[in-house]
């Protein structure tokens, strides 16, 4: 039995009320692209391989007693330094967002730069208004330029008719 009727899953977010969308919206597209951000800053096929080719020093049990606090420091930081691990379906959508500026923006690079620094900023949960005012950005010319980067991404997916690809929970 489903537990989740009513409900979508997102990798980025969980479960969350909400029935199956069946038109573009400004809405779904700034999720689109801020998951298509916080997923391609992640991605380790993103980063050069960078370190040397000596392995990990090998330790003995004697090595790690009373070392308390100090271990379980050394543990958390190296899982602080792990990326997430993205299924397929998650990368493909966010290879499909992070194409649309570039595509339905072209010839309004104003507008796909404002989208692509708020989207940015929102995904690493970062104030915006520092970066509007270090590039001397009108708070109301950087709306209405996201506003309308926005519609004319969400115009051209429906005038294409680019099928929604929302996030699913696999039933395992």
């Amino acid at each position: 039995m489903n537990e989740h009727i009513g409900q979508i899953y997102h990798p980025l977010d969980g479960w969350k009320d909400a029935d199956a969308p069946t038109t573009w919206t400004r809405e779904i597209i700034a999720a689109r692209i801020i998951e298509a951000c916080k997923v391609i800053a992640t991605d380790a096929s993103a980063y050069p391989r960078v370190g040397n080719g000596w392995p990990e020093i090998v330790r003995e049990w004697s090595d790690y007693i009373g070392r308390g606090s100090e271990q379980r420091s050394d543990v958390w930081d190296r899982w602080a330094r792990t990326r997430p691990a993205w299924d397929s379906a998650t990368l493909s959508r966010a290879e499909e967002a992070a194409h649309w500026p570039i595509r339905y923006l072209r010839g309004q690079e104003g507008a796909s730069r404002v989208l692509m620094a708020w989207a940015t900023s929102t995904a690493f949960g970062r104030k915006f208004a520092p970066v509007m005012r270090r590039k001397k950005w009108a708070e109301t010319t950087v709306r209405r330029k996201r506003t309308f980067a926005l519609q004319t991404i969400c115009d051209g997916l429906r005038r294409d008719r680019v099928a929604i690809r929302e996030a699913e929970h696999a039933e395992r």
